[in-house]
């Protein structure tokens, strides 16, 4: 098997939607670094740029189940190794990664509490370490809320994004069930039950069920086993096929999009019902168009370039960017004052920003290269080996009836 025959070409435009999903996120946390009431945090409430993870679950549904079909189709052999080298593939491609950064915040918050003035509790630290590493960080996170943890349960833990990666590694460890043991037209009325029934399921920002959001991941296994229909086929839809104004009108979609989220939505405390599972929607939608793979969200050679490259490294760009921000966040805090009063406020924070993206990027850039780059050609290459012996092994089954009864006949 070639390297194309075993990676299918990516479709670019999924690829840039990652890549505005993760803009979406980098700007959501700015609020971080910047004081409260200042007019880039007044714009901020208006907008809901939580949107970055619904897409991004969304996306993920869509990948996951486009990738185990395509396994199952070529692999010839049975459902028990297609689920092992699912998960090693899984493994291999965000455990590495995501590992690094949890140690990486972990040992930052622990020098930041030995060189400065800032407490962290160390119960919070290793608690909020362990959740991480354990991928139930949207267990922990609403556990804290509840509790009385208050900030310390998300603007100052260094980890709390990971709860979008705890559930997608939740949804990683069903899938297989679901998908190689239950019958295509039983699963897919699950998922428009489970679609539907949440529908009705009020989510309030910062609880239980805001943290167990499942729809969006519906909605991407959904399309993607609507898109191997000969309906789907059929029934391009128009926008995609608009040379010039499809890019223009989807691009105007996604920077819509935020704003329309907090209207139909609310932020924070103001969470309308149905309004989580109404933004699943849009961004099923969104995914609907890019899933044709026609530059539906590119426009101009440079812009495609751009968001592909941050299309490539938004997972370590997620991991990265909180870290980056709550370190600056916290070093400035405790020995920037004079700078504050020599640049004047705007300066200030402005500098602030322009040093937590450099630092994200840097640190997504090198995870990128150096772990993700090499532990995931390594998951690959367990699971086709896998793949391999079982296949091989199955031939051999088959052919040895067919062995017996010739030496039968002959003797």
């Amino acid at each position: 098997m070639t390297r194309e025959q075993a990676l299918p070409r990516k479709n670019n435009d999924i690829e840039i939607l990652r890549a505005f999903a993760i803009l979406y996120t980098i700007i959501l946390h700015f609020r971080v670094l910047l004081p409260a009431g200042s007019p880039p945090v007044r714009l901020l409430d208006h907008l809901d740029l939580s949107v970055g993870v619904d897409l991004f679950l969304v996306i993920s549904g869509f990948v996951i189940t486009g990738s185990v079909m395509d396994s199952a189709s070529r692999a010839g052999t049975t459902r028990r190794p297609l689920m092992f080298a699912f998960w090693i593939k899984r493994i291999f491609r965000l455990l590495p990664a995501a590992w690094t950064w949890v140690m990486i915040a972990a040992l930052a918050q622990l020098a930041i509490i030995s060189t400065t003035a800032i407490h962290y509790p160390l119960r919070d630290v290793f608690i909020a370490t362990a959740a991480a590493l354990g991928n139930v960080m949207n267990v922990y996170t609403p556990y804290c809320l509840a509790n009385g943890g208050g900030q310390a349960c998300v603007l100052d833990n260094f980890v709390g994004h990971y709860w979008s990666l705890s559930l997608e590694e939740q949804f990683y460890l069903v899938f297989p069930f679901l998908f190689f043991f239950v019958r295509r037209r039983v699963l897919v009325a699950l998922l428009v039950a489970a679609i539907a029934l949440q529908f009705l399921w009020q989510r309030p920002f910062f609880t239980y069920a805001w943290y167990f959001k499942t729809d969006a991941l519906c909605w991407g296994i959904l399309l993607s086993l609507v898109a191997r229909s000969a309906l789907y086929q059929r029934h391009v839809p128009g926008l995609v096929n608009m040379r010039h104004i499809g890019p223009m009108a989807g691009l105007a979609l996604l920077a819509a999009l935020p704003l329309v989220a907090a209207n139909i939505q609310g932020i924070g405390p103001n969470m309308k019902p149905y309004g989580v599972a109404v933004v699943a929607l849009i961004c099923a939608a969104i995914v609907w168009l890019a899933s044709y793979d026609r530059d539906v969200f590119a426009v101009g050679r440079r812009y495609r370039r751009l968001m592909l490259y941050f299309g490539s490294r938004s997972y370590s760009l997620y991991l990265s960017h909180l870290v980056a921000y709550l370190c600056v966040r916290d070093l400035f805090g405790q020995f920037g004052g004079g700078l504050a009063a020599a640049l004047g406020p705007a300066l200030y924070y402005g500098l602030l920003l322009a040093l937590a993206l450099g630092l994200a990027l840097l640190g997504a850039e090198l995870s990128y290269r150096k772990v993700e780059s090499v532990m995931r050609p390594r998951g690959r290459e367990i699971a086709a080996r896998l793949l391999a012996r079982s296949a091989q092994g199955n031939k051999r089954r088959a052919v040895a009836p067919d062995s017996d009864s010739t030496r039968a006949d002959l003797s």
